[in-house]
């Protein structure tokens, strides 16, 4: 009697713990959701700086995801900062590079403030499908089962002969699967060369970015670039940042008229 009495209090006590442990998680789920969903009524009341700034605290307490940046960019827009709507949808689209809404009002917000829209070979838009780790999941999962089959091949043969699958057939369907994988690891490697490369895009957040001949505030200014069009970003110097454009020409922006696409990158720049 008095096992089944302790055995009643021990189940009570671990159902009483495991409530508060799922009440405690609930609590500190819900700020998150209250405050994105207070965001999100800023933005429906036309209180766009309310917005923008709840939606970058949010990104400082929980880190960067595409809903909250795709809703940043959008604030921006609303709020005629068309250069921080831009960076922000970019930003977007490499956590989510399918995302049609993102492509969409990124195109948009292009095309309204009159800039190119950038035109990509095809073997781009291919590796951009997918991030880079969506990438590596794909490419382990065809090692994965190419792996499977190789040792059903070894050890059961007569499983596959059960599904169908005669000794003669198994070759082909061994080299397509090794084939694929090889494939997929090209795709790897591209990817992560030309996720390097990427990362080095700047975009202008200003209403008009001056691009000097040398790091210094007196320099001799070459031209002027647009809100919203988008350099890369070389290496930096002071307050000033190297930056290419048009082809291979490069000049000298002072670090507050451009951002990253790929958040903090100049900072950790020597």
């Amino acid at each position: 009697m008095q096992t089944s009495a302790i055995v009643f209090l021990r189940c009570r006590t671990a159902l009483f713990l495991a409530l508060v442990l799922l009440s405690s998680g609930l609590l500190h789920a819900a700020p998150a959701d209250t405050a994105f969903d207070a965001a999100n009524r800023a933005f429906g009341s036309g209180k766009y700086a309310e917005a923008i700034s709840s939606y970058e605290n949010l990104l400082k307490q929980n880190g960067y995801s595409a809903s909250v940046l795709f809703n940043l960019g959008n604030a921006y827009y609303r709020h005629g900062q068309v250069g921080l709507a831009i960076l922000n949808y970019e930003r977007a689209l490499r956590l989510d590079p399918r995302d049609p809404d993102i492509h969409a009002n990124l195109k948009y917000a292009r095309s309204q403030s009159g800039l190119p829209q950038p035109s990509e070979r095809w073997w781009r838009v291919l590796l951009k499908s997918l991030n880079p780790s969506q990438w590596a999941w794909t490419a382990s999962f065809a090692f994965s089962l190419l792996c499977l089959l190789w040792v059903v091949r070894l050890v059961r043969p007569e499983w596959l002969q059960r599904v169908g699958v005669s000794t003669p057939l198994l070759t082909p369907i061994w080299r397509l699967i090794l084939f694929l994988n090889v494939v997929a690891l090209f795709l790897i490697v591209a990817c992560g060369a030309m996720s390097v490369q990427d990362r080095h895009e700047a975009i202008v957040i200003v209403k008009q970015a001056s691009l000097l001949v040398s790091p210094f505030d007196k320099s001799e200014v070459m031209t002027t670039l647009p809100e919203g069009d988008s350099v890369n970003a070389e290496k930096k110097y002071g307050d000033y940042i190297l930056v290419r454009y048009e082809k291979g020409k490069s000049a000298w922006v002072n670090q507050s008229q451009i951002a990253t696409v790929e958040p903090d990158l100049l900072k950790a720049t020597p």
